[in-house]
């Protein structure tokens, strides 16, 4: 037996080498021979290849480097192409060259590379024209996503030509658009989509792998040589693009591996990455992650040992086929996370592992650049793999499937040890927000001892629950969002089946799931309900007891804590009637958009020539007469800004959507237009509907410099909730109001009345400024933004929502019971209705004393729970007696009354002042906002990682106010109504406010924080309604304040980012309000007190 595998290993390096001992070979003998290219990546032919892939090139001796850019060019198409810019790099002593395209090569695109004479040490080569074509993006626009308008295979690997089917093979299929995962069945009813089937028509037992355009058919058992196989593809199976597949099938004929060798491989660390691939110059067996989020230096070292089976190599001298098992496992090395690779986020990843998911297939080539015999030959290997991390954190971020790695590399003896280099490039999805890359330097060589070599360590460590979503955070989990389970390796999937149940209120509910790396993602079929009024909705995920690794270690079943979403008030008591009414509605607002700003615009303020969108409707339009009072420049306007290439439409809207009513080309329109606004083509693209978020792809890039708009339609009417929701008219929600596109309402200007008789105060203004707000449900005209095409980009978009909402029926009301409300020694004169709510909204109540409270503004204040600003009075009563004039509002308390009146001393006839009583859970304002935001590659010392946000728009819960009348024992008791936050673009170096918000994330004690100063517009969109005057005029409209927040940037287990922002100092506003006569009528000063603002962001779901 002994002399049989020493005779098998004899030619394994036979074969390795091209029949001769290249453990002899050495300089000289190359030399002997022709000059010539030996090895390439891109390999001649290669498809697939990633955009951010660099040409490694390696010759029979050095090159004379100071003229290998004029003997070595890059063209796009075909030789004749336009030929493309790189950066060179000399490696292994000159014996390969690095060529880094200056600008990524294009998605779906053909590449030659033309090595023309050029001269070695030792002599010239000959001449090498070889091509390869990039692969498709994962995500963006149509033309770079779908190889192809139809939907057909691609490639078949093995093909049963070049690499022929072996009884080992796995099947790997490339299509040319991206798989439907939920169309693919595999079985042989009528009804699947996917069959391989025996020569008696039985179904042969495998796995199924889907990634994008991938799949991967791997038999359970080797197949039986020489017989005929079918594979048949039905015309159930689409892509993602809806389109069908047109039937087919294929006869594979699987060749006789018998009897193969086992070829024990080891994996070896690169020695403190002092060992360096001859191919790339790289550390051997790191895998380096370079991504704009963890920027560029962050790498993992693997290690372990492969089994690899290798065919009878008498039978197979040319084409040798080997296998690596699916069990295989190579352990990696901790890497330490750092944002943009410099601010420390406080986690590592632990030990990071790559399974195969898998039997890898493998080949033995001839070199396909030079005939030589000593040449090495070439190699070819396939896998599929899933990364998994140690920490959960980590975990939950980066794990995944990453199908269809297709090494290159070479074979050598090398002092009679095989030795395998090899090349590729993955781009993993880091936290569901960006592709990363790594050029990987796979290096193995053989154990010289295969007579005795390591025994596989077999896998007896059972999978465990690393980290879900929600966990423990019901509340930040989205109706929409998927159920989410983080396991601490990848799990066997067809153990799966049967075994994952999602419970409402203890009945099963129908659910999807699939599997990606060591997570299990489970989709609910309908959207998870909150708590209301009439039912409570508990939800539970159940594990099975028969779920195994991929080892066939059993998962112990964790106990998963059932879990709730934010309820929602959908009733309240009138207080008239005693009956139950339906809360206040309020359309859908958008709340961010990139490009452009949520507002409708006012086209009479556009000059698109000079980049000009204009300024908002029912914006402040200006007055530079008049008193001091008066004289308010006008509002913003919004600049025409820059889309990136590669970047989509995203539209976040204040409540889910209606999918019916979003159709491209009638309620949702893109176009290519002049400066004039005249339309010079229509943009046929992919919408995308999740919910709250509109996401739109274009056919084809934006052209940079190109002027689009695009348009949300609505009903053409701000007081009126009547709309078509078909798709011909209006995007409306769920409840079927159309999309509110004036939030703003309207401004009137006009002079003030003449003096009243016996008026207390002089006029102080010469007009009137009178806002009115719109129906609460009403639409608006249509939403037109404008933008121009830009470049690509590497920063990384993130669409942050805020999270948990308290005012989760986004009513921008606080649907709520007022707890304390006044004492007795005070008339109050209600201007609202007190409604009464059997169910309420979540509150302050319960949260902890504040520390830093203002106990005269403040007694016993406490912190103000996430997405909520605190509200304090800053004079709680007015002008004393002996201060006269008193003004009608003289004095006021935000969240209740005044617990006594009391009399002035020395005392007034009728003359008290207040006593406040204390509400502390009752002085906040609950906030409803999102944020697109960009995290840049650009690092600055002392100031940290630079991050883009763009102005978006927040909206808040009104607050109820008691006003002081005069110096008398009688209040108003006002609602202020919803109110407005408008974030203010930054100014340029022309002072123009034309650029996004600069943001910084930094270390603080360790910790990551992201800080930024942010200019706003307040708006009291209902205020007047507040006021007892007739036409009153208030200072509430874009009311310019200027806030620094700063917090820190967490990461939950499950991987998703939560940033707080908190204000820094304090955010005092003086509500000044006038009569119709322009006459003084009151103040109310109120103010934000440090850290009384808290936002809190979370990012979407890493699946």
């Amino acid at each position: 037996m002994k002399k049989t595998l020493a005779t098998l290993t004899s030619a394994v390096l036979l074969a390795a080498c091209g029949g001769e001992d290249s453990g002899s070979t050495n300089t000289d003998t190359w030399n002997a021979g022709s000059q010539s290219l030996v090895y390439s990546y891109p390999a001649k032919g290669q498809t697939e290849i990633a955009t951010p892939a660099p040409v490694i090139l390696r010759f029979t001796s050095a090159v004379n480097s100071s003229s290998a850019q004029s003997h070595i060019t890059l063209h796009e198409g075909n030789r004749n192409g336009t030929s493309l810019s790189y950066t060179l790099r000399e490696i292994d002593n000159g014996r390969g060259l690095v060529l880094t395209p200056d600008t990524r090569l294009t998605p779906l695109s053909r590449y030659t590379v033309v090595v023309d004479g050029l001269p070695l040490v030792d002599g010239d080569t000959d001449s090498h024209v070889f091509s390869f074509t990039t692969r498709a993006l994962e995500e963006g626009p149509r033309s770079q996503v779908l190889a192809s308008s139809d939907f057909a295979l691609s490639r078949l690997v093995p093909d049963g030509q070049a690499l022929p089917v072996m009884d080992f093979s796995t099947l790997r299929l490339q299509f040319s658009q991206p798989l439907d995962p939920a169309s693919v069945q595999y079985g042989n009813d009528s009804t699947d989509t996917l069959t391989l089937s025996g020569p008696g028509g039985e179904l042969v037992e495998a796995r199924v792998l889907v990634d994008g355009p991938y799949l991967t058919l791997d038999p359970t058992s080797d197949l039986t040589p020489g017989q005929n196989y079918t594979l048949t593809l039905a015309s159930g199976l689409a892509s993602t693009a809806g389109n069908a597949l047109a039937a087919d099938s294929y006869t594979l004929t699987p060749k006789d591996s018998r009897p193969r060798e086992v070829m024990v491989q080891k994996v070896s660390d690169s020695a403190n990455r002092a060992l360096l691939s001859p191919l790339t110059g790289l550390p051997i067996n790191e895998v380096p992650i370079n991504a704009t989020l963890l920027g560029d230096d962050n790498a993992t070292q693997q290690g372990g040992d492969v089994h690899a089976e290798l065919a009878f190599v008498p039978n197979y001298p040319e084409v040798t086929p080997f296998t690596v098992p699916r069990s295989t496992v190579l352990a990696g090395s901790s890497i330490d996370v750092n944002i943009g690779g410099e601010v420390p986020a406080g986690f590592s990843t632990g030990a990071v592992n790559v399974h195969f998911l898998s039997d890898a297939s493998g080949y033995l080539l001839p070199n396909p650049y030079t005939q030589r015999a000593d040449a090495p030959r070439q190699v070819r290997l396939f896998m599929d793999v899933a990364m998994s991390t140690e920490d959960p954190t980590a975990n939950g971020g980066v794990t995944q499937d990453i199908l269809h790695i297709e090494l290159v590399g070479t074979a050598l003896v090398v002092d009679g040890i095989m030795t395998i280099d090899a090349v590729s490039m993955v781009e993993p999805n880091i936290l569901g927000l960006e592709r990363g890359y790594g050029t990987l330097s796979f290096h193995m060589e053989a154990y010289r001892d295969q007579l005795n070599p390591p025994e596989q360590v077999a896998d007896t460590t059972p999978p465990e629950l690393q980290s879900w979503q929600p966990g423990g955070n019901g509340t930040l989990q989205k109706p929409d969002a998927p159920v989410i389970l983080n396991f601490s390796e990848p799990l066997n999937s067809d153990t799966l089946d049967g075994n994952i149940t999602l419970l409402e209120n203890g009945s099963e509910i129908d659910s999807q799931w699939y599997q990606d790396g060591a997570a299990v993602v489970i989709k609910p079929d309908t959207p998870l309900q909150r708590d209301n009024d009439q039912m409570s909705f508990s939800y539970e995920v159940q594990l099975g007891t028969e779920i195994t690794d991929l080892a066939g270690n059993l998962l112990v079943p964790p106990s998963l804590t059932p879990f709730k979403l934010t309820q929602i008030v959908q009733q309240r008591t009138n207080p008239f009637t005693g009956m139950l009414e339906p809360v206040e509605q309020r359309s859908p607002i958008v709340l961010a958009t990139i490009p452009g700003f949520p507002c409708a615009l006012d086209p009479a303020t556009r000059d698109l020539a000079n980049n000009d969108a204009g300024r908002c409707l029912g914006g402040f339009p200006g007055i530079d007469t008049g008193s001091a009072y008066d004289i308010k420049p006008e509002d913003d306007h919004i600049p025409v800004t820059q889309l990136s290439a590669n970047r989509p439409i995203v539209v976040e809207f204040s409540r889910p959507i209606d999918p019916q009513s979003v159709v491209l080309g009638s309620s949702f329109i893109v176009e290519e237009i002049n400066q004039s606004g005249a339309t010079l083509a229509s943009v046929d693209g992919d919408i995308r509907l999740e919910g709250q978020r509109l996401s739109f792809w274009p056919e084809s890039p934006w052209q940079p410099g190109s002027l689009y708009r695009y348009t949300l339609g609505s009903n053409g009417d701000s007081m009126s909730a009547q709309a078509q929701c078909d798709g011909s008219e209006s995007i409306c929600d769920m409840n079927g109001f159309p999309l509110q596109t004036n939030v703003l309402g309207s401004v009137e200007i006009k002079p003030v009345t003449a003096p009243q008789a016996g008026a207390l105060f002089p006029p102080e203004r010469e007009y009137q400024v009178i806002k009115s707000a719109i129906a609460s449900n009403g639409g608006g005209p249509a939403m037109v933004q404008y933008f121009r095409g830009g470049s690509s980009t590497e920063d990384v978009l993130q669409m942050l929502s805020n999270q948990p909402s308290y005012d989760s029926n986004a009513n921008f009301v606080h649907d709520i019971n007022e707890v304390v409300s006044d004492g007795p020694d005070f008339f109050a004169i209600p201007l609202y209705t007190d409604y009464q709510y059997p169910f309420e909204e979540p509150s302050a109540a319960g949260q902890p004393l504040d520390p830093e409270a203002d106990q005269e503004l403040d007694p016993n204040g406490v912190l103000p729970p996430p997405n909520s600003a605190k509200v304090l009075s800053r004079r709680f009563n007015g002008n004393t007696p002996l201060e006269q004039p008193v003004p009608v509002i003289n004095g006021a308390n935000v969240g209740c009354g005044y617990a006594e009146a009391v009399p002035y001393d020395p005392p007034f006839d009728f003359f008290v002042y207040g006593v406040p009583m204390e509400c502390p859970e009752q002085k906040f304002t609950y906030l409803t906002g999102a944020l697109a935001a960009e995290v840049t590659q650009e690092y600055v010392d002392g100031q940290g990682l630079k991050v883009k946000i763009w102005p978006g728009q927040i909206m808040s819960t009104g607050l109820k106010i008691r006003q002081r009348l005069l110096n008398v024992s009688n209040l108003i008791k006002a609602y202020s109504g919803a109110q407005l936050l408008r974030m203010r673009y930054e100014e340029d170096e022309n002072g123009d406010r034309t650029q996004p918000i600069t943001g910084w994330i930094h270390e603080v004690d360790g910790k990551p924080y992201l800080s930024a100063t942010v200019d706003l517009y307040m708006e009291g969109l209902e205020l007047k309604e507040a006021l007892n005057f007739t036409d009153p005029t208030h200072n509430l409209l874009s009311y310019p304040i200027t806030m620094n927040l700063s917090g820190e940037v967490k990461f939950l287990a499950d991987g998703r980012m939560v940033i707080e922002q908190y204000n820094l100092e304090p955010v005092d506003l003086n509500i000044r309000v006038q009569i119709n006569d322009g006459s003084y009528a009151g103040e109310i000063l109120l103010t934000i007190p440090a850290h009384g603002n808290y936002l809190q962001y979370v990012s979407d779901p890493i699946k």
